[in-house]
């Protein structure tokens, strides 16, 4: 079962487990503005439910409990309040909506509408915009939205899928996009979002599948698939530092060898 430890980027093969459930899984976690507490994805109660529990695992605690399914949980910048996907709504169908909440589970409202998927929330950090992935258009691509759902409004328009996005300290947007003509591999693109352009910030050639940046923008964690002989798949992770001329990614050696590393998620 998936589980949620932490590690120090300065010393990445020593991990502290946060976790200690291992009948049900936990995934997605995000970690608060103060760093304090993480609100994660567990399907203890039969369901995938939100939950928060302090930064060294201690005291977790539901925020939502619906007959439906909740996942992506984001904080807003100071920390009040969280945005998450569900499918709510009528909770029998794969169709996932925007929703916010308070950070204690409180009033709960939907912030997205329509047939189509909305899901992988965050939000800016002067907390007025929030960036997710939707398929109204046929596509997988980046929205932009206010915090309360009003002017959403398309930001990536490429023919290949842009998901996973990611705000950067600077108000920059960070998401990724499958490589043009593959199927497999995707890039992390960074983009100014007064005009949509964008830049690789990874490298080419990669099946990146996560990604997360730290809040001082100096380092990048990358998931990536790697497809070996006769149909095996593993699962690594890598820091990468940024803005550093030849910097060379340091992978990150799992707890157990059987293991695969995901859903990276930056504490500072």
């Amino acid at each position: 079962m998936p589980t949620l430890y932490a590690f120090d980027r300065a010393s990445p093969s020593r991990f502290t487990p946060l976790t200690q459930d291992t009948t049900a899984a936990q995934t997605d976690p995000a970690p608060s503005p103060d760093g304090s507490r993480i609100a994660y994805v567990t399907d203890r109660d039969g369901n995938a439910e939100i939950y928060v529990m302090n930064a060294d695992g201690s005291n977790p605690r539901r925020l939502t409990n619906t007959a439906a399914a909740e996942g992506s949980p984001a904080w807003t910048p100071d920390g009040s309040r969280m945005v998450y996907a569900s499918n709510a709504a009528d909770g029998t169908t794969a169709t996932f909506h925007i929703w916010m909440m308070n950070a204690d589970g409180s009033s709960p409202r939907q912030l997205t509408q329509g047939a189509h998927s909305n899901f992988q929330p965050a939000v800016s950090p002067d907390g007025g915009t929030v960036a997710f992935t939707t398929d109204r258009d046929g596509n997988y691509n980046i929205y932009l939205m206010g915090i309360d759902g009003s002017n959403q409004r398309q930001f990536t328009r490429a023919p290949a899928p842009e998901t996973n996005s990611v705000w950067l300290a600077d108000g920059q947007l960070a998401y990724l996009l499958q490589e043009p003509g593959r199927t497999l591999t995707s890039r992390v693109m960074r983009a100014t979002v007064s005009t949509g352009e964008a830049v690789p910030i990874s490298p080419q050639g990669l099946a990146v599948s996560d990604f997360d940046v730290s809040k001082a923008g100096d380092l990048m964690a990358l998931v990536v698939t790697q497809f070996g002989r006769g149909g095996s798949v593993s699962q690594k992770l890598y820091l990468w530092a940024l803005n550093a001329a030849g910097a060379v990614p340091t992978e990150v050696p799992p707890a157990r060898s059987q293991d695969r590393l995901t859903s990276p998620a930056f504490r500072k």
